[in-house]
């Protein structure tokens, strides 16, 4: 044990007291210092300045472990608040999982505007023209802007078309209400005469038509009323004949005087426009003026655009007709567009008043201008 001698020190330079109070106090704070330093407790978090500032910090998957050479960092950018960050009700889009992790916020997409659709039954003649109105409907503008016919389809006319004062309106308004079944109607026989030109021509250079090409042909022979369905070039020429289009002004033409403009009761009631006959009265309406022992009737159809259907039907497959296909053949084979003037002369046999009703249907395309609306196109696909 080691003892303190008064004389060992006077023989050696000992430290004075202040000496020893300095060297004492110095350990103190180096002790303190380290102790806080080393401590495993929490440290004391402190808010960040109330000025937007942008702050670096070490993101880590999993906690950090104490260990010589942490993990490699991965850095996230993000942008100091004065608000405590609420959680965030979607989880952040990150754009690369290698990279620096990039936060970003995903709005929700703005809402879609959805396309406006015209009612397909209007009651009111009112409410037809201000909704043709709103679709810049002119039928001037078809004429001779190319402008297209929007897809308005209605179910039936309004039935108070016939109290409508002023005629030119009125008319206007059938033809528009018209035109666009009509082509309505044009583009699915088209669609069916594309399909039906490409396997003729298949057939023309020596080829054979797979069975699922029979099969089609065969019903679409059906519906056109040929029973037997063979499948040689002469027997599709025949096809062609009959599945073809009806120009539009002739159809217009037509259904402006079987209707009276659409006023009729056939066209109001039935949605008869073309004032089509059935043999069937539960199926038809009886004319009011029907001769005694006549038993025709004028059938009645559930839309207009069905209506259309069967007139154009009744001219591709009826026999009274065959002149009519005939002419409409040989205009495809000369290359020119199908003329409605010229094929109205064909159907002598549609009504018992034989030329005078073709005389009719050649003044109604004058007077009413109807001929460039053979031109006409349905709007879009």
């Amino acid at each position: 044990m080691m003892s303190f001698n008064s004389k060992d020190c006077a023989s050696r330079q000992c430290p004075s007291y202040e000496q020893f109070a300095v060297v004492f106090i110095g350990l103190c704070v180096v002790g303190m210092y380290s102790t806080a330093a080393f401590s495993p407790g929490k440290r004391t978090m402190y808010s960040l300045p109330s000025a937007p500032t942008t702050v670096v910090a070490r993101a880590s998957p999993e906690p950090m472990k104490t260990s010589e050479e942490p993990p490699a960092p991965t850095t996230v950018v993000a942008r100091a608040s004065p608000e405590p960050m609420k959680p965030s009700k979607k989880p952040p889009i990150f754009e690369s999982a290698t990279e620096a992790v990039k936060v970003t916020v995903a709005l929700p997409p703005k809402p879609e505007r959805k396309p406006t659709h015209t009612p397909s039954t209007v009651k009111s003649v009112t409410k037809l023209g201000n909704s043709f109105n709103l679709l810049d409907y002119s039928l001037a503008k078809v004429r001779y802007g190319r402008q297209p016919v929007p897809r308005v389809f209605l179910d039936r006319l309004p039935r108070n078309l016939k109290t409508m004062t002023s005629v030119s309106a009125r008319k206007a308004l059938f033809l528009k209400a018209m035109l666009p079944l009509i082509l309505q109607v044009n583009d699915t026989i088209m669609a069916d005469r594309g399909k039906l030109l490409v396997l003729n021509s298949q057939v023309r250079v020596g080829g054979t038509l797979l069975e699922q090409d029979r099969a089609w042909v065969k019903d679409l022979a059906g519906r056109y009323g040929l029973d037997e369905a063979r499948f040689d070039r002469a027997a599709l020429v025949k096809l062609l004949d009959r599945v073809d289009v009806v120009p539009t002004s002739l159809a217009l033409s037509q259904a402006v005087e079987e209707s009276g403009w659409g006023t009729s009761r056939f066209a109001q009631d039935g949605n008869a426009p073309f004032g089509q006959w059935t043999f069937n009265e539960a199926q038809g309406l009886v004319p009011f003026d029907r001769d005694v022992g006549s038993t025709h009737a004028v059938r009645v159809y559930s839309r207009l655009i069905d209506g259309v259907h069967d007139y154009i039907d009744n001219l591709n497959t009826h026999r009274a007709y065959g002149e009519f296909r005939k002419v409409r053949a040989a205009m495809h084979r000369l290359g020119t567009d199908l003329d409605g003037f010229s094929l109205a002369k064909t159907l002598t046999r549609y009504s018992e008043r034989g030329h005078d009703y073709v005389d009719t249907l050649h003044a109604i395309m004058s007077a009413n201008d109807l001929v460039p609306l053979d031109r006409a196109r349905l709007h879009g696909a």
